[in-house]
């Protein structure tokens, strides 16, 4: 989800640097960037979950995740990227109509992944750390007998 977030401010920002509208492509570009994105965040947190299974730490897991799935989330977003670059220069008969398609993606790509190899597992800890609190919480109540059940 936060990772939607970069891709939306990427897309917006490598608009605005070279100067082409928000239009219908461009937005086009940005959902295939977001879902890029998405896939990325994805294979970190499922990694991470791997790790938590076989009992590695919060903060442990969550760095090895990113070390270990760092390659391919950098190839994924390279390929993407570079196979854009037709699109964005605008070569062709044609080829501006889907230039803002083409910076869009890159966009999206090159300032998700430079932020979100760092910002998604922050704000993974924090969600886990508040959580956290809120369950010891929860539990301490039940132990003093705030939340009882009624039978009858």
């Amino acid at each position: 989800m936060f990772g939607a977030v970069l891709a939306l401010f990427g897309t917006v920002s490598a608009l605005w640097i070279t100067g082409l509208s928000l239009n219908i492509v461009s937005i086009l570009g940005a959902i295939i960037g977001i879902g890029i994105v998405a896939k990325n965040g994805i294979l970190v947190l499922d990694y991470y979950q791997q790790l938590r299974a076989q009992g590695v730490e919060l903060v442990e897991g969550l760095v090895q995740a990113g070390q270990r799935r760092l390659r391919p989330v950098l190839m994924t977003s390279l390929a993407a990227a570079l196979g854009m670059l037709p699109l964005a220069y605008g070569v062709g008969t044609g080829a501006q109509m889907l230039q803002p398609l083409g910076v869009a993606v890159i966009g999206a790509l090159i300032i998700s992944v430079l932020l979100s190899l760092i910002a998604t597992p922050v704000v993974y800890f924090l969600m886990a750390s508040v959580h956290q609190r809120l369950f010891e919480k929860r539990e301490k109540r039940v132990e003093r007998g705030y939340w009882t059940r009624r039978s009858g």
